[in-house]
């Protein structure tokens, strides 16, 4: 079956026979390993949202006296948390400085790409910059938090038990069995 993407002569999520779409992905059910995992990764994702607003918060606190030059010193935080994501894992700091929509879009399409390590380093050092942002300078609690959660499930999805060959699945695109990086796709 074939989706047509959004803004197609077709129309968002129309079948069409005749448009060059993607596939749908496999239906895949999950299992009790699914689940078992499920709830600790739930929690973990929590607790690390859930820290990074009490950073925002105690951001908020501590620039209230002082605030200019506070409010620097939180930028020069956030820029140091960039940077040392940027060299820890040589991929572009856009990855954890902007809101993750995009970012969130890509870790989507492409789970391989990046490895574990990677994913991990996004969450620690976007989750630090993301919470001094909330408190100091500009930032929304939305989609950073989606991507946080999203970069964990992904960097978890190869423990034993919890959907077998998961990050492979959701890059699938094509009924072909190939897999985006495997065809080249970009």
């Amino acid at each position: 079956m074939r989706w047509c993407s959004p803004g197609s002569a077709s129309g968002p999520g129309w079948k069409s026979a005749g448009c060059a779409c993607r596939t749908s992905p496999p239906d895949v059910n999950p299992d009790a390993g699914d689940f078992l995992w499920g709830v600790p990764l739930a929690a973990l994702i929590a607790v690390v949202v859930c820290t990074a607003r009490a950073l925002g918060r105690a951001t908020v606190t501590w620039t209230g006296r002082h605030t200019a030059r506070r409010t620097v010193m939180c930028a020069v935080a956030v820029g140091a948390c960039l940077a040392a994501y940027a060299l820890i894992t040589g991929l572009t700091p856009e990855n954890a400085a902007l809101s993750g929509q995009l970012a969130l879009g890509e870790l989507a399409a492409h789970p391989n790409a990046e490895s574990v390590g990677d994913l991990l380093a996004l969450v620690v050092f976007k989750g630090l910059a993301w919470g001094i942002c909330l408190g100091a300078l500009r930032g929304g609690p939305i989609f950073p938090a989606v991507l946080l959660g999203a970069a964990l499930g992904v960097a978890c999805s190869g423990l034993p038990g919890l959907g077998g060959d998961t990050r492979a699945r959701a890059g699938y695109r094509g009924g072909d069995g190939r897999h985006d990086r495997a065809a080249g796709d970009q």
